[in-house]
């Protein structure tokens, strides 16, 4: 197998499972192929996937290294409607309102924003909203941000947005019933 066969995908990834799947692929036959214990696969593989994605374009390297680092390990990307969810009506939201950060399976979260859809004179238009102790949490979402870039000048809807979570690897947590845990895979 050549290396453009081995990791030359890495550039389609998309979300922290898929990375998982991609590199337990690399490290299973690494043991396979060079009689590896796991730890010594794993060494390996980040070694040559980190210098792979090196010869990548920026976007590629900064996200491999996010999926390799797994700096949030027990936490998890997620987001909620809430202008879809049960409260949503007594809390009178009207407007589209997403909340999606990086959520702790215990509880809390280690930074979350918001999409929030603005009516600007009768255009309504989705505004990203982000506080500063969210800022690190934010940069860790390239893919979102690329998803993002390549709807530039677009007022895309909130399923639209849904949808670049959903693709990117984010869980909905939201609860659309009063009394619904919605986040029973985490």
């Amino acid at each position: 197998m050549t290396i453009g066969e081995m990791y030359g995908d890495i550039h389609k990834i998309k979300s922290q499972a898929e990375f998982d799947a991609f590199f337990e692929k690399c490290v299973s036959y690494s043991m396979e192929k060079h009689g590896n214990t796991r730890g010594e696969a794993e060494n390996y593989e980040r070694s040559n996937i980190r210098f792979y994605a090196g010869h990548c374009n920026n976007y590629v390297l900064r996200i491999t290294n996010e999926f390799l680092n797994r700096e949030h390990d027990g936490y998890y990307r997620g987001f909620t409607r809430a202008n879809k969810a049960w409260y949503a009506e007594a809390n009178k939201i009207t407007m589209p309102l997403i909340h999606f950060g990086i959520y702790s399976n215990d509880g809390g979260t280690t930074g979350e924003m918001t999409m929030e859809w603005i009516d600007l004179s009768g255009k309504i238009a989705p505004q990203l909203q982000s506080f500063n102790d969210s800022w690190k949490a934010l940069a860790s979402f390239y893919d979102v941000i690329e998803s993002l870039r390549n709807v530039d000048g677009k007022d895309i809807t909130d399923d639209e947005f849904v949808k670049i979570l959903l693709d990117c690897g984010f869980i909905d947590h939201t609860n659309y019933t009063r009394g619904e845990e919605n986040n029973d895979d985490n």
